[in-house]
């Protein structure tokens, strides 16, 4: 499995797909780590929001 590097500060591109890829990049980590259900539902909401 590789990882995937999303840039936080596009070149003048497609923001709103940068930060489509970056929260996707985000769930998919969480997914993988081993919280509790109720955490990582808070953490996704959260990023959501922001």
């Amino acid at each position: 499995m590789s990882a995937e590097v999303v840039a936080l500060r596009p070149d003048a591109g497609d923001v709103a797909s940068v930060a489509d890829r970056a929260l996707t990049a985000l769930h998919r980590h969480l997914d993988r780590c081993k919280l509790s259900a109720n955490t990582v539902k808070a953490y996704k909401r959260q990023a959501a929001l922001t």
